[in-house]
């Protein structure tokens, strides 16, 4: 994973952009927040929907019918849990450091990709939730000065393969 998104970082830089940020997260976080949730499909699908739009209102308004949790607190902040190193702070002093290693493997990511130089160039958004579902780890995203739209996306998709007979770990991204 640290190599594609250095690569990635260095594909920007190749195509003449220096102006760049990568925003990374982990579609496990959300996953693990859902199912203690305990959501069906229809309405974890809805409340990835709202988050990717930042949608807070709708959001909330389906979070207030559940019995306040850590989990609740958490998906609700979700949208917002958006910088550099603090937010693993943030998460933290709501009660997420007690989740799985879906957040420890991204803190440890994160790190190394400062240690590569890319300090600044990138962030953590633990609100990325990508509609794609099957990414099964560490999502990322790309993104340029002036230009309002994503020209970098990638992430881990470890099953994804096997649905055309090669049961093959990957992770990946495209550029436009």
């Amino acid at each position: 994973d640290l190599e594609v998104i250095a690569l990635a970082a260095e594909s920007i830089q190749a195509c003449g952009v220096q102006d760049f940020t990568l925003e990374i997260g982990h579609a496990g976080f959300f996953r693990e927040l859902a199912a203690n949730l305990e959501l069906d499909e229809e309405g974890r699908e809805r409340i990835r929907s709202l988050i990717e739009a930042k949608n807070y209102a709708a959001l909330n308004d389906i979070l207030d019918q559940m019995e306040d949790s850590p989990s609740v607190q958490i998906m609700r902040a979700l949208p917002r849990l958006f910088g550099g190193g603090e937010v693993f702070h943030q998460l933290e002093s709501m009660g997420g450091d007690q989740m799985d290693g879906s957040i420890a493997y991204l803190k440890e990511l994160y790190e190394s990709l400062k240690g590569l130089g890319l300090e600044g160039r990138v962030l953590i958004d633990l609100g990325l939730v990508h509609q794609n579902d099957y990414y099964t780890g560490v999502i990322f995203r790309g993104y340029m000065k002036g230009y309002g739209d994503v020209v970098l996306s990638g992430g881990r998709y470890d099953h994804l393969m096997q649905e055309f007979g090669d049961p093959l770990p990957a992770t990946g991204f495209g550029i436009n």
